[in-house]
């Protein structure tokens, strides 16, 4: 199947095109239907947060804290896929918040997290997250792209600003190339 960029139906994971070239997409790929993009039909929509990092956002030196291992975070995935819970949105950190708790000092990376969530649920939106000053663009479009196509439309974005100087020192290669590539 190809289809002229610039006719891409709603709601068709394409990461990027060139335009006047067309895309072409394998039948078993097909786009996902413009319904399907919705969360769910709650006006008000419930979700849960920051399951991918250990001990999601509380602040506690409790040992029955989360522990944000993989095999945890399935199980709330598929607790929450069956209770109707409309998505997940992890948290994304590189280097933590710091403190004395392990609270949120390492967590699964958002976008891998996403896509193994959602090949093993069936109806609720999980968010991947991608920080604009670290990720080179295609690359990311393509991870995106990719992430939907497991979900089959239940896959969501959110886009990250960061302002930690420590996690921009971190990724400092990154963030000088992407200031020269805009001076």
């Amino acid at each position: 199947m190809s289809i002229p960029v610039g006719s891409v139906p709603r709601g068709c994971s394409l990461g990027f095109a060139l335009v006047g070239t067309s895309v072409s997409i394998p039948e078993r790929i097909a786009p996902v239907p413009p319904d399907m993009r919705k969360i769910s039909d709650n006006k008000f929509k419930l979700g849960l947060f920051a399951s991918n990092a250990w001990g999601g956002l509380t602040e506690t030196l409790a040992p029955e804290r989360w522990d944000a291992n993989w095999d945890n975070n399935v199980r709330l995935a598929k607790e929450a896929d069956a209770a109707d819970i409309d998505f997940m949105l992890p948290s994304a950190s590189w280097l933590g918040l710091g403190g004395d708790a392990a609270t949120d000092t390492w967590s699964l990376e958002t976008l891998t997290w996403a896509a193994g969530l959602l090949a093993v649920t069936e109806k609720i939106t999980i968010f991947g997250a991608v920080h604009a000053a670290y990720f080179n663009p295609v690359v990311a479009a393509k991870q995106i792209s990719t992430v939907d196509l497991i979900g089959h439309g239940r896959f969501g974005l959110n886009i990250v600003a960061d302002s930690k100087p420590d996690e921009y020192e971190l990724m400092e290669s990154r963030r000088s190339t992407t200031t020269r590539a805009i001076s």
